[in-house]
């Protein structure tokens, strides 16, 4: 049975602005300035971001290398924002497996076998544990600063 439903359109496309690109000695304008951030938030090479300004808008390398430089510089606080989802991804796996690491090599450890293997286990699971509540404190302290 086929139903005759429309198929779904995609949720969001980000397009490079389309606006004159700029003159020597002009500054570069916020649509520019919007686009990079928004490419770096979603971890895309610096380079790749080069690339495409110099390509859509006929800017010279090293010019559109420094506007980038600048960009994330100058609007790092808005880029963390926008890498969040990812980072808090990262943190989670990292505290789940040092869960994971801990439990396990602890429940062998409670039986009464205790091995140089197991004891590292224990002791990588107690850092990957602190480097996942740094993390987390990374994150709330970032988000209480807005």
């Amino acid at each position: 049975m086929t139903t005759n439903l429309p198929s779904p359109k995609p949720a969001y496309k980000l397009v490079p602005p389309t606006i004159e690109p700029p003159k020597r000695g002009s500054r570069w304008t916020d649509a520019h300035t919007d686009f990079v951030i928004h490419k770096l938030g979603k971890n895309e090479p610096p380079s790749e971001i080069v690339k495409t300004l110099v390509q859509k808008y006929g800017c010279s390398w090293g010019e559109s290398e420094q506007f980038v430089s600048k960009v994330a510089i100058q609007h790092s606080d808005k880029i963390k924002r926008k890498q969040r989802p990812l980072i808090l991804l990262i943190t989670l796996g990292t505290l789940l497996g040092a869960f994971a690491l801990m439990a396990y090599s602890g429940m062998r450890m409670s039986d009464g076998y205790v091995t140089r293997t197991l004891l590292e286990m224990f002791g990588t699971g107690f850092l990957m544990l602190l480097g996942g509540l740094y993390g987390v404190y990374d994150l709330m302290a970032g988000m209480a600063k807005r």
